[in-house]
């Protein structure tokens, strides 16, 4: 029954289609085809916008940080070498130098480290950088202590520090950066395949759209053409019985 009823409502929508003008079948037609053009331009204008979107966030998660990251282990290899001059030189002028230079590093470093921290995203990265701060921060006392023996030319007593306690903390320290920037690799890995699957997916999606677009542009068509074309044949073929 209700299946009888669908079939008299899309009669009744066809034969109030065929009476129309041609003027407006084909304004009608060429609205739709205007629609779903626009419905395509829409759904790629907004797969555009995902995909940049989405390769903003991997330069901003990724690139940058990484690069941040290399300069914190850049400098954080700089300072080690700078107390190991320390401790190893019997020069006053050359121990205040090295002294600055720790120092100006240490806060470079600090500000470098503030800046990486805002650019975490994930709980296993945050954790890891809390790991590695601890170590830092266990570090920067004894390094002090370092410097201060250096400086007070009791190189024999810093280099016995560093040896014993500094240089395993520094390890730990070392260890933990080099844990983050593996997980940072390993995250601008996973994330550049997810893009790639968003850039594949958002293509299938607009082939789907397309493809849509013009079946039923070409339906539409032969429609409206049959619309046109039967009234005509069935008034020649009228036309042609009276003349014969």
């Amino acid at each position: 029954m209700h299946s009888t009823a669908s079939k008299q409502e899309r009669g009744q929508m066809m034969k109030w289609f065929a009476n129309l003008r041609i003027s407006v079948k084909l304004l009608t037609g060429f609205v739709l085809v205007a629609l779903m053009a626009g419905v395509v331009g829409f759904i790629g204008i907004r797969n555009i916008h995902t995909i940049a979107a989405a390769d903003t966030e991997l330069y901003e998660r990724m690139p940058v940080p990484i690069e941040e990251l290399g300069q914190i282990a850049k400098d954080f290899q700089r300072i080690r070498v700078y107390l190991r001059n320390l401790l190893l030189s019997t020069s006053d002028e050359e121990n205040q130098r090295y002294a600055g230079r720790i120092k100006e590093l240490e806060e470079q470093l600090t500000k470098e480290l503030a800046v990486f921290e805002k650019t975490i995203r994930t709980p296993e990265i945050q954790e890891a950088f809390r790991v590695f701060t601890e170590a830092r921060k266990t570090m920067l006392p004894l390094q002090g202590q370092a410097i201060a023996l250096g400086l007070a030319n009791k190189q024999s007593e810093g280099i016995e520090l560093l040896v014993k306690v500094i240089q395993p903390v520094g390890a730990k320290v070392e260890e933990g950066l080099e844990k983050i920037i593996a997980l940072k690799l390993e995250q601008a890995s996973k994330t550049s395949a997810a893009n790639t699957a968003l850039a594949q997916h958002s293509t299938q999606i607009m082939l789907i759209f397309t493809g849509l677009a013009i079946v039923l542009g070409i339906g539409l068509g032969l429609c409206i053409a049959r619309t046109i074309t039967r009234p005509i044949t069935t008034a020649v073929e009228a036309a042609e019985q009276i003349a014969g």
